[in-house]
């Protein structure tokens, strides 16, 4: 799978009716694509966005690596138990 290493603080979400948008912190740009957020050593978070939009698996790990939590959007709302 294709994706983009991007680091902690390098994005931002606001919202819109209701649903969170990923923006890139410079250019303030929808992110779009496959993210993994972390460094070299470690991963805090994975996510899929559309136009800034969560579609897909959402993923975040604990400090140990370990996974926190999981759950999967479509459109920016959870989908699925």
């Amino acid at each position: 799978m294709n994706f983009t290493l991007i680091e902690k603080n390098s994005y931002f979400i606001d919202s819109y009716n209701g649903i969170s948008v990923y923006r890139d912190n410079e250019t303030r740009k929808p992110l779009n694509g496959y993210y993994v957020v972390g460094d070299k050593f470690k991963k805090w978070e994975e996510f899929k966005v559309e136009n800034g939009i969560l579609n897909g698996t959402s993923i975040v790990f604990h400090d140990n690596s370990e996974i926190f939590s999981e759950a999967i959007y479509l459109n920016g709302k959870l989908n699925g138990e």
